[in-house]
């Protein structure tokens, strides 16, 4: 991660940008302290998608509320043979 980030800049380079060159960047300026959350829903897979293709070992969390139902379970358990 550079010493300084100038958020402001990167906003303005970005802006025009696809998803995939967003996440990209992302991935590169943050190094291991980003990670991916995910509820799980078609957005969330997506951007897990993307970030998985670009680096294979991004973390990725979900936050349990004890309230999730079992098919969101069972997709996290398919989600993480694939990935």
């Amino acid at each position: 991660m550079p010493d300084s980030l100038d958020i402001d800049n990167a906003i303005v380079e970005y802006r025009s940008k696809g998803p995939n060159e967003v996440i990209e960047w992302a991935l590169a300026a943050f190094g291991d302290k980003i990670a991916i959350c995910t509820s799980f829903q078609a957005e969330g897979m997506v951007i897990l998608d993307i970030a998985h293709s670009i680096q294979p070992d991004v973390k990725v969390f979900t936050i349990d509320t004890g309230r999730l139902p079992q098919e969101t379970h069972d997709l996290i358990d398919k989600v993480r043979e694939k990935y």
